[in-house]
């Protein structure tokens, strides 16, 4: 009896250590973040969800918006943007530089806009966007339902 009495008390610390939980989960935010990511884009045309653009062309990314739709609100923080997984800026806040499409990109592409939010709960989180672009080599390869060359912007809801 002496044994198992003796054998609970050396054991009582490492059941104490056993039994203390982990506080990983104390990072994790209690609520859902949803938000409505907008690209906007000047120098193109968009028809289905798709960018069009003719080469020589130049494209103006005015920016990104980041509207927040759920109970945890969200503040844009920065954005990346790429063309092709190939970065072409780096912004907090604000828009990307112009960029020209040339003929050796006629085809299609991705434009994307990884953006850094900083949660209501004070935890950063990460969300992109990426947007399909065809790139053709005139004005009449562009479809003939799409219309004029402008502005564009394409709103993406995102849930994280």
């Amino acid at each position: 009896m002496k044994k198992f009495i003796f054998s609970l008390i050396l054991s009582l610390p490492f059941m104490m250590f056993v039994s203390c939980s982990g506080d990983a989960e104390s990072y994790e935010p209690d609520t859902v973040l949803t938000v409505d990511h907008t690209v906007e884009l000047s120098g193109v045309t968009l028809l289905n969800d798709t960018f069009y653009v003719v080469a020589g062309n130049t494209i103006q990314i005015n920016g990104v918006a980041v509207k927040t739709v759920s109970a945890q609100t969200a503040t844009l923080k920065s954005v990346l943007y790429f063309l092709d997984d190939k970065v072409i800026a780096s912004k907090n806040r604000g828009a990307a530089p112009n960029f020209t499409v040339t003929d050796s990109q006629i085809g299609k592409h991705y434009i994307q806009a990884a953006a850094t939010l900083l949660r209501s709960d004070d935890s950063v989180t990460g969300m992109s966007v990426s947007l399909p672009l065809v790139v053709v080599s005139d004005a009449s390869q562009l479809p003939s339902n799409a219309p004029a060359v402008g502005t564009y912007s394409r709103t993406v809801r995102v849930r994280k």
